[in-house]
């Protein structure tokens, strides 16, 4: 059988975009489940070699609205200790801070739009990491943050929201930014902003900001998400030969 990812959505407007995309060139199948408050996890990771969480509108911390976040924070960790790769954006990597006992700070980050990213010192030796130019733009939806699970590792940061990218455990992976949009998912963000905000030129200044950095974002996101699936690949073969 392929590898296969389990994808959890928490919400019709944020799927996987390139990351699922790259998954699927690298030959790996995905399973998806949509978020919902009778949402049923599975609780053995054995049929799926990675996990992807996806953003979403609510916040991490909303159990009574989501119950299926912790026993999905459960799941990761799992799947973490098993060496089945772990990636978690926006809502996902806040989700993700949680799971690995960090602390969420709730309303006290709001980003919007393409924001500069820099990396440290250990982003150029890590994994999905290393080839990622500095001060690539890439899209930002949120009002939450997170303090840093400890011994997490922070690879990328931005002057507005500073935990942005980092790793912890064996294989996990958390993006605040959102590596996944394409311009489809933007241009239907557009216009869900001009819906919340009431702001009639909230799709043409997306639109703009897309035109001048979704290149280079697309560019580092699909280098992202191919490393994630090489490592997924390479995890299932391992299991493969111990059997």
């Amino acid at each position: 059988m392929p590898p296969r990812l389990l994808i959890v959505q928490n919400n019709l407007e944020s799927p996987a975009g390139i990351v699922q995309e790259e998954a699927a060139r690298c030959g790996i199948e995905s399973t998806l489940l949509m978020g919902s408050p009778d949402l049923v996890l599975p609780t053995d990771a054995g049929r799926h070699d990675g996990l992807l969480i996806l953003g979403g509108t609510m916040n991490c911390l909303a159990d009574d609205q989501c119950p299926y976040f912790p026993p999905l924070l459960e799941l990761a960790r799992r799947m973490d200790a098993e060496g089945r790769p772990v990636m978690g954006i926006c809502l996902g990597a806040q989700l993700l801070a949680r799971a690995w006992g960090g602390t969420p700070r709730i309303g006290s980050a709001p980003e919007y739009g393409f924001v500069p990213l820099e990396p440290t010192e250990a982003a150029f030796d890590d994994p999905l990491l290393s080839d990622v130019p500095p001060g690539t733009c890439f899209m930002q939806w949120h009002d939450d943050t997170y303090d840093l699970p400890q011994g997490a590792t922070l690879l990328m940061q931005s002057t507005t929201c500073r935990n942005q990218i980092w790793r912890a455990g064996n294989v996990t992976w958390a993006f605040q930014a959102h590596i996944e949009v394409t311009p489809s998912i933007l241009v239907a963000w557009g216009l869900i902003r001009q819906k919340l905000t009431g702001d009639a030129e909230a799709p043409a200044l997306l639109r703009a900001a897309s035109d001048r950095h979704l290149p280079e974002a697309d560019h580092a996101a699909r280098v992202i998400a191919t490393r994630f699936a090489e490592e997924i690949l390479a995890g299932a073969r391992r299991r493969r030969q111990a059997a």
